[in-house]
This record gives structure tokens, sequence and C-alpha cells, in this order.
């Protein structure tokens, strides 16, 4: 049975090429990055680094993201309209102020070699792709102990020191912000 295909909103898009299906819509992410370790001014940068030392501002990353108070998740969010940067910094100042101090996010924008991230493509995604993504967000959000995740790792959210044609999986990206 052939895929239905579904068209990315304007505001969520991912990749373009022929291997959304490996990869899914993840390109870059971070995970447990610590609230204060980041700058909460009007435009917050959100300050990593990329396998091979490249430092990036996911500040303008779109994508998900989780608030987590200790090891419990307590918010999952979206940041489109609004980048990552300004709903997280949104966080500081509404009703979850005070209720989370560590974040991980999932982002569809690429990274590019010099560590800017890249315009958004048009893109066209199988159902395929979408559910591919959905799993490993819940298995690296979660973490659930009965989920092996080998199969993930070598998937959709593997970390990789470049991003070459040989080596398509996202970034998996460190916090640049010390603890």
């Amino acid at each position: 049975m052939r895929d239905k295909e579904l068209s990315a909103p304007e505001s969520v898009v991912g990749q373009s090429d022929d291997h959304g299906a490996e990869t899914g819509l993840i390109n870059a992410f971070g995970m447990y990055w610590r609230r204060d370790k980041v700058a909460w001014k009007t435009t917050p940068k959100i300050l990593g680094a990329q396998s091979g030392g490249t430092s990036v501002d996911f500040g303008a990353q779109i994508g998900i993201y989780l608030l987590y108070d200790g090891a419990r998740a307590v918010y999952v969010g979206r940041a489109t309209a609004r980048p990552l940067g300004a709903r997280l910094r949104e966080h500081t100042a509404d009703r979850l102020d005070g209720r989370w101090d560590r974040f991980s996010w999932f982002g569809v924008r690429q990274v590019s070699e010099t560590g800017d991230l890249q315009a958004l493509p048009a893109s066209v995604y199988t159902t395929d792709v979408l559910i591919v993504t959905m799993e490993a967000l819940l298995i690296e959000g979660l973490e659930p102990p009965r989920t092996v995740k080998a199969a993930t790792i070598s998937g959709p959210l593997s970390s990789c020191r470049s991003r070459t044609p040989t080596c398509r999986r996202p970034l998996r990206c460190e916090s640049s912000m010390r603890d």
C-alpha cells in the first residue's frame, strides 16, 4: 500500500531530500539543558555545540521542547511561529515560572558546517516519516525503561560528527552553557 503524503505547514518543515524515512524530521536536538545557564534577555541565546565543536545558537530553532522539574517532564510545547528561544523565555514569566529547571529540544532546522541554522525548505512528508519522528521523540524525551533504544539511536536521533552527505543523521548537540 502506498503511503499517503501529508503537506507540512509552512512553519514546521524539515529536510526535503530522500533521507527523511531514515532520519525523520529532526535535524538537531539537545537533552536536559539547564535553565539557569541561559541569559534570558529579549532574544535569548540557546548556545550549544555540534559534535565537532562548532558553536551554534539554537535560539532561532523551531520544533518541540520539553520542560523538566528535576527528572520529571512537566510541559511539552512547540516552537513554530515563535522560535525556541522566545518560547522558552515566555515560560520564565508565565504560570510555569519556577516549575522547571531543565529543558530538552528537538529541532527541524538543519545546522550548517559553520554553525548557522539553515532556512526551512518546503517539504512533503510520508506517514512513515511522521511516525518515525514521533516514536524517536517519545523515546528520547521519556526514556521508557522497557523500550530498546538501539534501533532508534542508529536512526533518527543519532549523534554525528559532521553533516556530510555520508552522515545524514541529526546532530546531537551539547550545551555550551557549562554546569
